[in-house]
């Protein structure tokens, strides 16, 4: 969130504008306070003068998470052009004992008439093999 506050001398009193805590800045020119006062001078005002601070404004933020999994058997292949060759995986120096390996960076959340409804992306690739399992939890707010 971001919160702004002016200085001004009926909202928070003389003190806080005078020359104690903005440097040369008098009680009667409070905007010049803040132009010539370090932001540690103001920060260090505001917060030993200010005694009751309510706020009333307030979101509502609802979450839905969801459990994907994709076994060993399961998106060891890409869409890439260079991963395959027509309708054939293109195996490492086409070698048959050098599995593929494939990186996860996007899911997808998919209705159940086939709609995307959803994309995360993954804040780093995960390495996806056929012998590995990946679960991840995924969290859209909104």
């Amino acid at each position: 969130g971001l919160l702004v506050l002016q200085a001004r001398q009926e909202v928070f009193g003389s003190e806080l504008t005078s020359g104690s805590f903005f440097g040369t800045a008098t009680a009667l020119d409070p905007e010049a306070a803040l132009l010539s006062a370090s932001i540690n001078d103001i920060s260090n005002g505001v917060r030993a003068h200010i005694q009751n601070i309510q706020f009333n404004n307030t979101t509502e933020l609802n979450s839905t998470s969801y459990f994907v999994n994709a076994g060993p058997s399961e998106f060891n292949y890409s869409n890439n052009p260079s991963f395959v060759s027509g309708s054939e995986i293109v195996v490492k120096n086409g070698k048959s004992s050098n599995p593929s390996v494939a990186y996860i960076t996007t899911v997808g959340l998919y209705s159940a008439d086939n709609q995307l409804l959803a994309v995360g992306k993954l804040s780093e690739p995960l390495k996806k093999t056929p012998s590995n399992e990946i679960s991840l939890k995924m969290r859209i707010d909104y």
